[in-house]
């Protein structure tokens, strides 16, 4: 059997460095976001809080990425100065420092000082650049992922849509990429980089803190994403929250229950069944997501199954309710007073 080893050093801010045997990596995290990159590459994942689901695809960087990358930053996964193929902060020579624009240089500079994790600093800096040159909209994604100001965030992504044709100049001309574990709802955690993907989830996510929830729809509805199952779910929840439960429905229906994510899209299906006092249709839809148990999570299954009962009680069918709350606890006793309410019945 092999040994797997893996300590993490909290640095104060959300700033963690993990050790394992095959490296350092680094992640970090604020409002739900998380970066992860390490020696074996770049992390992309999904988790949902609450159930204990996470599925992670890792992407392996080039040999000349690994060893240009900075394996103690954070925020950056990979940066390498294409000018001076120098690895961690980006340097201007001299000549070429006289003839870069001011707000370049600032943008620059908030690059380096996320580079060692001064996160205030980097900010100023990025602010400055944009004082300077209002369409830098690079300068405005990074302030929108790791500003701690709802407003600012706002803004900043209104800002990225009126320059929307500058998005990506000078994370391409630097070779920059970064990118945040991003909590899109209270279901679904991903991954979003500096690239239409990640910035369309990232302004369905600030619109949506923001209450404007029909905003967020519509920037998902617009997207060529739209077809990805991922932003599916995203919008069915969208739906869910914003009580569209038709929508909602029509949304998550074609998402197919092969993994962990077509578990929860059945999970929102059968919660707008039930809104729409559909009970027998949310009954189904439940017992479809428990058909499905190789690779899924006990948490998932024991939420699909109390929901069940859930769904039972307010049929009034309290003998097939007692059975499920009873299934529930003969796993986990304290799971959501499962216990308790088939002790009620």
């Amino acid at each position: 059997m092999g040994l797997r080893f893996r300590r993490s050093v909290n640095l104060g801010g959300g700033l963690r460095l993990n050790f394992s045997k095959s490296g350092v990596g680094a992640s970090a995290g604020t409002r739900g976001m998380r970066i992860g990159i390490g020696p074996r590459g770049l992390r992309t994942s999904v988790g949902i809080p609450g159930t204990g689901v996470y599925y992670e695809k890792r992407t392996k960087l080039s040999s000349s990425s690994t060893k240009n990358q900075s394996s103690t930053n954070p925020y950056i996964a990979n940066i390498l100065n294409r000018e001076t193929k120098d690895k961690g902060e980006i340097k201007l020579s001299f000549f070429k420092s006289l003839t870069t624009p001011p707000a370049e240089r600032d943008f620059i500079e908030g690059i380096n000082f996320l580079l060692k994790e001064e996160r205030e600093d980097s900010i100023h800096a990025l602010r400055e650049a944009l004082k300077k040159d209002p369409s830098m909209a690079d300068a405005a994604f990074i302030i929108a992922l790791i500003s701690k100001d709802d407003n600012e965030r706002l803004k900043s992504i209104n800002l990225i849509f009126e320059n929307l044709k500058e998005f990506g100049k000078y994370f391409d001309k630097y070779n920059v990429t970064i990118g945040g574990r991003l909590k899109v709802t209270e279901e679904l955690i991903i991954n979003v980089m500096n690239d239409i993907t990640g910035l369309t989830l990232l302004a369905a996510e600030i619109y949506q803190d923001a209450g404007r929830i029909n905003e967020a729809i519509k920037i998902l509805k617009k997207s060529d994403l739209i077809d990805d199952r991922l932003v599916k779910l995203s919008l069915g929840e969208l739906y869910y929250e914003n009580g569209e439960y038709e929508n909602c429905i029509d949304t998550l229906q074609g998402i197919d229950n092969v993994d962990e994510l077509g578990t929860v899209a059945l999970l929102y299906l059968a919660f707008s069944f039930r809104e729409l006092d559909l009970y027998d249709s949310a009954v189904e839809t439940l017992r479809r997501a428990l058909r499905r148990k190789k690779d899924r999570s006990e948490e998932l299954l024991l939420t699909c199954r109390f929901e069940l009962a859930e769904t039972f009680t307010a049929m009034g069918e309290k003998r097939k309710a007692k059975v499920e709350y009873e299934k529930v606890a003969a796993v986990d006793s304290k799971f959501r007073d499962a216990l308790q309410k088939a002790r009620k019945i």
